[in-house]
């Protein structure tokens, strides 16, 4: 099991960006945390373990790789939508 993660019902969770938030798809580039917050401080494990801050991701890098994520998640939708209006799906 990848470092990190949890096994619930033979799933993996991502634990720790989970629990920072980073999977919730609420967070932005612009986010902005508040200075007493370990997502603002510990972004290079200056306080603790980095991994324990978007699981040692870059902030940045895991917010771009959600919006791809959802950018193409968006796109099938509306392409099966597509599919099915034509009687293909």
């Amino acid at each position: 099991m990848p470092p990190g993660c949890i096994l619930v019902n033979d799933i993996h969770i991502a634990r720790v960006p989970l629990a920072s938030g980073l999977l919730t798809g609420k967070l932005r580039r612009d986010t902005r945390f508040a200075a007493d917050d370990h997502r603002q401080y510990n972004r290079q494990g200056e306080a603790f373990d980095v991994g324990e801050t978007f699981s040692g991701v870059p902030y940045e890098t895991g917010v771009e790789a959600l919006a791809i994520r959802q950018y193409c998640r968006m796109k099938l939708r509306g392409e099966l939508k597509l599919l099915a209006a034509r009687g293909r799906a």
